[in-house]
């Protein structure tokens, strides 16, 4: 059995998930945020104001249900502004983390699928 430990671009996260499959244990997929590759070293990390979308996320998993209330406070928790939260619930969607569900002041985010961070959240009914 192999540990294999490497770093997906956006672009292909979706082909390398699809050709892993069933064929991998224990998948954990991550976030990086503002990941900068130098030659073939690995990624440096910036974190901004302190925070990151993994960090973001570790606390999102926490709330019973995600609006833009407990965005704004997973958010502050995290070490971000708490105006960020938009900014983070962005980049958790366009990373395929969470999913938005609705518009307008009702709109809510769901997990696709259970989060490897922290604990299981509420499913969906």
């Amino acid at each position: 059995m192999f540990r294999i430990e490497c770093f997906v671009t956006d672009k292909h996260l979706p082909d390398v998930l699809r050709a892993l499959g069933q064929r991998v244990m224990n998948l954990s997929v991550q976030p990086v945020v503002d990941a900068a590759i130098e030659g073939k070293k690995k990624p440096t990390i910036k974190q901004a104001n302190g925070s990151s979308l993994e960090g973001f996320i570790k606390e999102l998993v926490k709330a019973p249900a995600i609006n833009s209330a407990t965005a704004q406070a997973a958010a502050q928790a995290s070490g971000a502004s708490p105006s960020s939260y938009g900014y983070l619930l962005k980049k958790a969607i366009a990373a395929g983390i969470i999913r938005k569900k609705g518009k307008g002041p009702g709109t809510t985010y769901v997990w696709p699928k259970p989060p490897t961070l922290g604990r299981e959240p509420r499913r969906e009914k």
